[in-house]
C-alpha cells in the first residue's frame, strides 16, 4: 500500500516587494484559511500547527501545513492527514492573492515535492537489498536507498527512496521532487497537481515491486 503523507507545491512567480501595506492586505484575506501568521525578514508565513503536539512541547510548535510567500514564489505545504486546506482549495487561494496584488494568473512555473510511504511484505531493510547490483560488493550492508533522475517531455525531477528504520519496519520512505517544464495557467493548477500525485504513486510502484 502506498500512502501520500505530505505535499509541497512551489509556484514561481514575480510577486514584487512585500511592503507593509501589501503584507497587511494579504494577512487580512488569508486569515480565513490559516490561523497563525509570522513575518520573518519579508517572508510571509501562514500556517497551522498540531495542537496536541504543541501541548506536549510548549517550546516548539509543530508545523502541519501552511503557505509561505516571498517576493519570488509562493509555497503551499499540505499535510495529507486531516488537512484543513485541500488541493482543490489552492486555485481559490492563489486567485485571491493574485487579484489582491494585481498579478496575472498565468505563466506559472510549478515545482513539487511529494512525500510517500509504502508498505512491503517482510522487512523493508531486507527488501531493499534486492536493489543492490550483483557486481557491487560492500561488506556489512544492512539496507539500500536509491536516487533516480527523471526526465521526459513534461517533467524533470528526482525520485529517492530508502527503507524506513523508525516506527514500522516494513515501510519505505519515498521523496519525489518534480518540476513541470511548461508554464501552467492558474485554472489548470488542480489538474496538474492531481497528475503529479498519480505520477509519484506510479513511480513508487515501479521501483518497489514485491
Amino acid at each position: 500500500m502506498i500512502t501520500l503523507e505530505a505535499l509541497q507545491i512551489k509556484i514561481i512567480k514575480d510577486i514584487g516587494e512585500l511592503n507593509s501595506k501589501r503584507t497587511d492586505i494579504l494577512q487580512k484575506i488569508l486569515s480565513k484559511y490559516y490561523t497563525y501568521f509570522d513575518n520573518v525578514e519579508d517572508t510571509l508565513i501562514f500556517y497551522e500547527t498540531d495542537e496536541e503536539a504543541d501541548q506536549k512541547n510548549q517550546e516548539q510548535q509543530e508545523f502541519t501545513e501552511g503557505l509561505i510567500i516571498t517576493s519570488n514564489d509562493i509555497n503551499f505545504l499540505l499535510s495529507m492527514k486531516e488537512p484543513k486546506i485541500q488541493v482543490r482549495d489552492l486555485e481559490a487561494i492563489l486567485n485571491e492573492i493574485f487579484e489582491t496584488l494585481l498579478l496575472e494568473p498565468n505563466d506559472l512555473r510549478i515545482v513539487s515535492e511529494i512525500i510517500l510511504t509504502k508498505e512491503v511484505e517482510g522487512e523493508a531493510l531486507a527488501t531493499s537489498l534486492r536493489l543492490l547490483p550483483e557486481n557491487l560488493k560492500v561488506d556489512d550492508v544492512q539496507g539500500v536507498g536509491m536516487r533516480l533522475l527523471i526526465n521526459n517531455d513534461k517533467y524533470r525531477g528526482e525520485l529517492t527512496f530508502e527503507p524506513l528504520i523508525r516506527e514500522k519496519d516494513n515501510e519505505f520512505y519515498i521523496n519525489f521532487k518534480l518540476g513541470i517544464k511548461n508554464e501552467v495557467e492558474l485554472n489548470a493548477l488542480t489538474d496538474e497537481i492531481i497528475q503529479i500525485q498519480e505520477e509519484a504513486k506510479q513511480r513508487a510502484q515501479q521501483v518497489l515491486l514485491n
